[in-house]
């Protein structure tokens, strides 16, 4: 009795049982050459995904299909954004948490770049912004079927570009528990207490 107690409360608060379940894992449309950041423009990309009720608790972001040509041995720094309300434009004003992923393998590298973000958010829209810094070039290979649309800003003008696929994330993390799951979690725990003291 006590055993399947503890395995409800876990359950509740959304603690993992067996294996390692992304909240996000996108899928990808396969090898495609073509977009870049960096630069003397300074390129930066935005990358939309969605937030499901009640919310998440990130841990790390990863970035997939990106080619280093120019490596510039800082990494790039990336920007969790919220969306501006319009569900197209992120909120450049108001950054959440940033982070820098290293992808200084050497030319030729296509693989997951996972970086440390550990911030709490809400339901609704995010981006990812990434931001290069002056001189490396990269390039994106594998694009997202995520069905949202993502874009890019010349740094140097301002002018925004692209109304395509966004770049392949992945999310890492657990999922926010609900108030009402919080109180049942407390009630269980309670109730787990007092029968022990009788």
């Amino acid at each position: 009795m006590k055993l399947r107690g503890l395995l409800l409360a876990g359950v509740l608060v959304g603690v993992p049982l067996s294996g390692n379940a992304y909240l996000l894992l996108q899928s990808a449309s396969g090898f495609t050459s073509g977009r870049t950041i960096g630069t003397a423009d300074l390129w930066r990309v935005y990358i939309p995904f969605d937030v499901a009720s009640p919310g998440w608790s990130i841990t790390t972001i990863g970035v997939d299909g990106w080619e280093i040509t120019d490596p510039g041995n800082t990494g790039f720094t990336g920007t969790l954004l919220p969306d501006d309300g319009s569900g197209t434009t992120a909120n450049d004003a108001a950054p959440i948490a940033s982070a820098t992923h290293d992808f200084n393998g050497g030319a030729g590298q296509s693989n997951w770049t996972d970086a440390a973000y550990n911030v709490v958010v809400g339901p609704g829209r995010y981006w990812l912004r990434l931001t290069p810094p002056s001189g490396s070039h990269w390039s994106a290979n594998y694009f997202a079927t995520s069905g949202l649309v993502g874009y890019s800003i010349r740094g140097s003008t301002g002018e925004r570009f692209g109304a395509g696929s966004p770049t392949t994330i992945r999310v890492d993390g657990t999922v926010v528990p609900e108030p009402a799951t919080l109180l049942a979690v407390g009630a269980g725990l309670a109730a787990l207490a007092a029968r022990r003291r009788k």
